[in-house]
Parts: C-alpha cells; sequence; structure tokens
C-alpha cells in the first residue's frame, strides 16, 4: 500500500461533517507505530500538568499562613515527648525542627505585625543555642571585656528605653567534669524579647560565664555589632576612667581630715531614677557626709546615664566644695598673715620715728 495526499491508497474519501455531531465523520487512520508515540506523548504531557498542578498547590500551601492551633499543637506533643523518657532524643530534634520552622513562618506571614525591637536581627543561629554539647566559637577572654554591659547597651539602644532591673537575666550553675575535680560554671541569659535563651561556654568563674552568656547572645541577636571594634574600644582607656576615683578620693580626704575610718552610714548616697527622661539623663545622686560637720551637708550631682556615674558625679562635687573649703581656709589665713606683716611694718616704723624724734628733743636740749 502507499500513502498519497496524507492517507493510505486504498482508503476512501472521508465523509465531510456535517456540523451535528460526530455522525458521518470517518476519523483518519494514522498510519503503524505513530498511535502509539502519540499516546506516550500525551501521557508524558499529561503527567507533567499533573506534577505543575500539585507543584503549584504545595506552593500555595506554604504561602498560606499557619494557624496557632498547629503551633500549640506541635509545642504541646514536644513537651510530652519530652516527658515521656522512652521517646528517642532523634525524635525530639524533628519535633523541636519543625516547631522552629512552623513559628517562623507564623513570624514570616503575621504583616501586621509591629516588631517590640528594631534592630534585632532575623536572623538564627542554626545550631539549637539551648543544647550546653554544641561546640561553639569562645567568647574573647580579654580583661577589661564587659560584654554584660555591651549587651545591655545594645539591648537599651533596641528598645529605644532603658533596661528594666531584671529584664536581662542570668542563671549560673556549677559544673564539674568527671576526668577533672576543679570547678567550672556555665550559664544561661534570656529576655523578654529574645527568642532563645543563651548559653556560654565553660568558664572557671561565674562572672566570666555570665559574659560569655552575653558575647553569645550578642552574636546571635545583634550580629550587626562589630564585636572586634567592640573589644579594641573596651581595651582602650575610658575617658570616663579619672571620674571613677571621685569617691575613693572624697573618702579618702574625709579620713584624713578626720583622723579615722568613714563607713558606708557616715557617708551614704542616694540615687534617684527618671523613667521619662532620655537615655543620657536617667540617674542623679546625692550623698550627705554625715561624718564631717555638724550639719552634714549634703551634695547632688548631674544627670547620668547610669548609678554608678550618678554617685561619681555627687562624690565629684562634694571632693570641689571641699577642696573651695580648703582653698577659702588658705585664702583667709594667708591675709590674717598679710595682715600680720603689715602691723609689724607699721610698729617698726613707728618705733622708728619715735626714735628719731627723741633724739632730735635730746639735740635740742643740748
Amino acid at each position: 500500500m502507499t500513502r498519497a495526499l496524507g492517507r493510505w491508497h486504498d482508503e476512501p474519501e472521508p465523509t465531510p461533517w456535517t456540523g451535528r455531531g460526530s455522525y458521518g465523520k470517518r476519523r483518519i487512520r494514522s498510519p503503524p507505530g505513530r498511535s502509539r508515540s502519540r499516546r506516550s506523548r500525551v501521557q508524558h504531557l499529561r503527567h507533567e500538568f499533573h506534577e505543575f498542578e500539585r507543584e503549584r498547590s504545595r506552593c500555595s500551601r506554604s504561602r498560606s499562613r499557619p494557624s496557632t492551633s498547629d503551633l500549640h499543637g506541635i509545642a504541646q506533643s514536644l513537651a510530652d515527648a519530652i516527658m515521656d523518657l522512652q521517646v528517642p532524643c532523634e525524635n525530639l530534634q524533628g519535633l523541636w525542627s519543625k516547631l522552629i520552622r512552623l513559628r517562623s513562618r507564623l513570624r514570616s506571614h503575621d504583616g501586621n505585625r509591629t516588631p517590640a525591637y528594631n534592630s534585632f536581627s532575623t536572623s538564627r543561629p542554626s545550631l539549637d543555642p539551648l543544647d550546653p554539647n554544641v561546640t561553639r566559637e569562645t567568647y574573647p577572654t580579654h580583661p577589661k571585656s564587659n560584654w554584660i554591659g555591651k549587651l545591655q547597651e545594645l539591648y537599651s539602644r533596641a528598645s529605644q528605653r532603658p533596661v528594666k532591673k531584671d529584664e536581662i537575666k542570668y542563671t549560673t550553675h556549677e559544673e564539674s567534669a568527671a576526668s577533672s575535680s576543679t570547678k567550672q560554671f556555665r550559664s544561661t541569659v534570656e529576655a523578654s524579647n529574645f527568642t532563645y535563651r543563651y548559653h556560654g561556654s565553660l568558664c572557671n568563674t561565674k562572672k566570666q560565664a555570665e559574659h560569655s552568656a552575653a558575647y553569645t547572645a550578642i552574636r546571635a541577636e545583634f550580629p550587626e555589632c562589630d564585636l572586634e571594634e567592640a573589644l579594641s574600644s573596651q581595651s582602650r582607656p575610658d575617658r570616663n576612667l579619672t571620674s571613677l576615683t571621685f569617691k575613693s578620693k572624697l573618702h579618702e580626704e574625709l579620713k584624713r581630715r578626720l583622723g579615722m575610718e568613714i563607713t558606708r552610714d557616715q557617708l551614704p548616697y542616694e540615687t534617684t531614677f527618671f523613667e521619662d527622661n532620655q537615655p543620657d539623663e536617667l540617674y542623679v545622686s546625692r550623698v550627705t557626709l554625715k561624718c564631717y560637720g555638724a550639719d552634714g551637708a549634703s551634695y547632688t550631682g548631674n544627670l547620668q546615664p547610669t548609678r554608678k556615674l550618678a554617685e561619681q558625679s555627687a562624690a565629684e562635687v562634694a571632693l570641689a566644695a571641699l577642696e573651695d573649703e580648703v582653698g577659702q581656709v588658705t585664702k583667709k589665713k594667708q591675709a590674717r598673715e598679710k595682715n600680720k606683716a603689715m602691723r609689724h611694718e607699721v610698729k617698726e616704723e613707728e618705733e622708728s620715728y619715735s626714735t628719731y624724734s627723741s633724739c632730735d628733743h635730746e639735740e635740742d636740749d643740748g
């Protein structure tokens, strides 16, 4: 058989379609082998279409905002699994990861949410910060590195308000290694607006453990902070270093004048906190010299950002007042000595004049 004009040679002409259904219409038969390839192509296209529909539905589900009930359900499942000692740790890790992913989706889809901190980073560490066995970078143990103060400064700057007492909480516990008898400490820091509680590394003292936990929290919550610059600025001499000695200078000056030891009750400091003021003007302190003078004069310092600086400012004012008092005493003493010298000169002049007068009288008599 030969093929001519799109059909087989012995195949009759197809009946034209009259527009009243498929009756009378004859389908042209495909050559051998072509119908199978066409069917496979159709099946392939149909499979791709189904795959596309499934992917689109999966993407739409991922873009849809999950409900908080799902988050509560996973959190309850995790809590039950933690209390059940038969559940392996791998299952806990899976539930924890699922909980964090669902919570991140809730935060990302909540478009009307106003963050409490406009400077906190949304990026979180990939490792679980609650796991003390995770190997993390050791914090720089510089002698003057104050990571606790740096964390408080960043926290206050991000929240645009002063940090309240116990708002950043540190919990320190002792850990002793089985192979060593030395005591080591690990600290945990948490705050109301931190996503996690952050563990520090093992340290020899409690204060170092707290600094380590603060360093970990800074790296996670404030990744934009330049830690090397912060460390170098802490290692440089503080411009307020001289002001930190005013309290000790005042104590030594009173001790020298009175010739006795000065107690805290004899030199009390009263500090007032102003919550509505600017961050640089939050505290003002007043020192009373109960041990000096009958009235016990009080001196008030300038507004300062911290309680310690406010007390130093009050001590500076009191010390300046004592120095002025010493200066006034010195001036009075110099004035008395000057008056005494002048009286002595006048007396000498009078004596010399009287002697000269007596000599003149003797000459006249002679």
